[in-house]
Formats: structure tokens, sequence, C-alpha cells
């Protein structure tokens, strides 16, 4: 049977960075931490951390504390169950979403979830697609929502809708720049283009769809998709924006469409432990309902 202090403090070096920090958060010394690790590499006949590279596990370390990570979940859930409170963060489900994701539809599906589900804490980590793929590699994080399919060993993902995108500016700017113009490449590239971090392709590929070909845009890259809608209100740029999200400036006539008939669409992806079982299971049950009413639905769901 493995140790669960010595896999503790292999997730706590991995989390930390460092035998100093681990032992710092699990009131420990270098040194208990430093043989605790060593007994577990005994116990599994092989190494769990790449040496003198910050916490980063090997395959067999991430294995390891990809399990230890679950279990601290189902631990935290059955303590709700016995009504025992336990303060440890350690058990907290740890999920990566893109923050467009998380304001467009992804708080709706845990305010869902935590309406029958209150024992556990949940712990959401902004980040975009590949950092999100480094987050889930290196088990900081259980689960994530991106735009980008990833394989990683352990663990599934499940396409779970599309997001669709169109061109949008402000009244102001359409009427300067594409009221009274031939609409083309030259003048779409020399308008800023407000994209949001985490997806810079996006307005390449709507523009690739428009030109049939690639165009150099001239970017300004923002936060966040909020932050793209309060730019395009100082008239100086355009951008391509998730449908949903436009709708409300639409009506009110605060920002106008482009090139009506063209739109893209971008895949959303749902990534969890493949064994995932009782609050992981019923916590994706809950993303996939969320999502069906929200996102746009593709053939191969």
């Amino acid at each position: 049977m493995l140790d669960y202090r010595s896999l503790l403090a292999l997730a706590a070096v991995n989390r930390e960075g460092s035998y100093e920090r681990a032992a710092a958060h699990l009131n420990m010394t270098p040194s208990a931490i430093s043989q605790r690790i060593k007994a577990l590499e005994a116990k599994v006949c092989g190494k769990v951390l790449v040496r003198g590279a910050k916490g980063q596990l090997t395959p067999l370390g991430a294995l390891l504390v990809k399990h230890t990570t679950q279990v601290k979940v189902l631990e935290k859930e059955l303590f709700g169950r016995l009504k025992i409170h336990n303060s440890d963060t350690d058990g907290n489900l740890k999920i990566v979403v893109s923050a467009d994701h998380l304001s467009l539809w992804f708080i709706d599906a845990i305010c869902n979830y935590l309406r029958k589900h209150i024992s556990l804490n949940i712990e959401i980590i902004p980040a975009s697609g590949e950092y999100a793929d480094e987050l889930l590699k290196n088990c900081l994080t259980i689960a994530a929502i991106t735009e980008n399919k990833f394989d990683i060993c352990g663990y599934k993902s499940l396409l779970i809708g599309e997001i669709e995108y169109h061109a949008v500016c402000s009244i102001d700017v359409y009427e300067k720049y594409f009221l009274h113009k031939n609409f083309s490449e030259d003048t779409i590239s020399k308008i800023i283009c407000f994209r949001s971090c985490g997806r810079g392709m996006i307005p390449l590929q709507w523009a690739k769809k428009v030109f049939g070909r690639d165009i150099l845009l001239k970017y300004v890259t923002v936060p966040s998709s909020h932050d793209i809608f309060r730019a395009l209100n100082g008239n100086v740029g355009w951008s391509v924006v998730p449908i949903l999200q436009s709708a409300p400036y639409l009506e009110s006539g605060r920002l106008v469409r482009f090139c009506d008939n063209v739109s893209i669409t971008a895949p959303v992806y749902w990534h969890y432990p493949a064994n995932a079982g009782g609050a992981l299971a019923n916590l994706t049950k809950v993303v996939r309902r969320v999502a069906s009413d929200t996102l746009t639905r593709t053939t191969s769901i």
C-alpha cells in the first residue's frame, strides 16, 4: 500500500516548486520531505521528480500526483457527506478555464453544480489553452475547459460544443472605414484589431475566411473579451467576438456587425480524469448539460 504522507509530500513539492516551500506548507523540515520522497521512490521503484527542475514530475510522479489529487477530492466529498469540517485546501477541485468561457457560461455550470454539491471547495484558475495543457500535465489542476484537444495520459477530452464568432465595431468606426468604402484587405489591416489572451488566432481565422488567405493584422491584446468590448467603445478598432456575448451590445446599438455573412466557430473541450467518479462525474454531467443549453451544438456531439 502506498504511504499517503509521502504522496502528499510529493504533491507539495510539485505544487510549491521546492523542498523548502513544500516543507513550510506541511510544517515539516526539508530533510523530512526529502526522506519521504526517497521512501516513495523506493516503494514504486522509480524516480518521481526531475532533479534540479523545481518540482517537475517524472511520468511516474505525475501518475502518483493525479491519484493523490483525486483521492483528496473524494475525501473532501466524503467529509461533506459525514458533516465533518475539513479545512484542508489540498482537496480543492481546481479547474482551469479561460476568462472568456468563465464569463460566457462556465460560472452558470458551477452554480448549477453547487446547488446540490456544497461540500467541495472549487478553485477556478484563469488560463489560456496552452497554459492549461501545462497545468494538466504537471498535475496542478484536475480539469480544464479549453478550445484545444489535448492528448494527456489519464485524461479524456470531451467535445461539448462550439462558440460562434463574428466581426463587430462601433458605429463611428463603421462609418469611418466601412460605410462608404470598399471593404478590402488593405482597409482591415490598417485598423487596430482587439483580441484577448489565448484567442490570438480567432481574428486571423476570420480574415482568412473572408479573403481566402492569411492577412497581416494590427493587434492590441487585452486580458479578456470584457476588455475587448470596453476597447471597442473607444472608437479606434474592431474585433471578432462571440455572438453569444455581443448580442446585448448589438441590440442597444453600441456596436454594429460587418461582413454579416461570415462567422467562424471554435470547439470547446472539457478535460477530466478518465476514471473520474463521484464529484467529478457529477460535475461532468452538469458541464455537459449547461454547455448543451448555451453553446452551439456540433454534429460530433
